[in-house]
C-alpha cells in the first residue's frame, strides 16, 4: 500500500526517538546554558581625597540588571571562592567586605579556571592597601566563555538532530513503495 512520504519519515524517524529527545535536549540545554550562566559583573570603586567614597557592584544578565552599593571603607579585599564536586570545580570571585562576604558573580565558573579569578582578586587587594589609588573598576565578563560552551552543547545538538532527519528522510525515500500506475486498456 502507498503512504505519503511525511507517513514513511515519521516511521522512521520514531525508530530512532531517543535520539531525537537527546538531541533536542542537547539544543535547549545549551540555549539555556547561554542565557541563565552568562553575565557581565562590574565592580567599580571610587575614593575622593578624604579617601571616603563608594563602591558599586553591577550585575547585567539577560533577565535585567541589579546594582549593590557599599562604601570603600567596608571593603576589606577580595579571594577567589572555590565549588567543588566530582564533576566540576567552580571559581568566582568574592569580596570581603565588613558586614560579610559578597560574591561578585550569582554562579560559578567551570571553564576559565581560577587564573582570572585571582588576577582580579590581586587587583583589588591592591587598590584595597594603597590608600592613595583613587579608582578601581574590575569586570568578570561570563558572557564570552559561558555563551561559547553553550553554542557548543547547541550546536551538537543541532548537528545530531540534523543527521537524525537525513537519515530518516534517506531511510524513508530508500522503502518507499512506488505509487500505483493507472493501466491503460487495451481498444478491443
Amino acid at each position: 500500500m502507498w503512504r505519503p512520504l511525511w507517513s514513511e519519515f515519521w516511521t522512521e524517524l520514531t525508530q530512532h526517538v531517543e535520539w531525537f529527545w537527546w538531541s533536542v535536549g542537547l539544543v535547549a540545554a545549551g540555549l539555556a546554558w547561554m542565557v541563565w550562566v552568562g553575565q557581565v559583573n562590574t565592580l567599580t570603586c571610587v575614593r575622593d581625597e578624604a579617601r571616603r567614597g563608594v563602591c558599586t557592584l553591577t550585575r547585567v544578565t539577560v533577565w535585567g540588571r541589579s546594582v549593590t552599593e557599599f562604601p570603600v571603607g567596608e571593603l576589606l579585599g577580595a579571594e577567589v571562592e572555590v565549588s567543588e564536586s566530582s564533576d566540576w570545580t567552580g571559581y568566582r570571585l568574592r569580596l570581603l567586605l565588613e558586614r560579610g562576604p559578597l560574591p561578585v558573580a550569582t554562579s560559578f565558573d567551570t571553564v576559565t579556571g581560577s587564573g582570572s579569578h585571582s588576577a582580579r582578586a590581586a587587583q583589588i587587594n591592591a587598590f584595597v592597601a594603597d590608600r592613595s589609588a583613587r579608582s578601581l573598576t574590575v569586570q568578570d565578563n561570563t558572557w564570552v566563555h559561558q555563551g561559547l560552551c553553550g553554542s557548543g552543547v547547541a550546536l551538537l545538538g543541532a548537528v545530531l538532530l540534523a543527521l537524525l532527519f537525513r537519515q530518516s528522510v534517506r531511510s524513508a525515500l530508500r522503502h518507499r513503495p512506488k505509487p500505483p500506475v493507472a493501466r491503460r486498456r487495451k481498444k478491443p
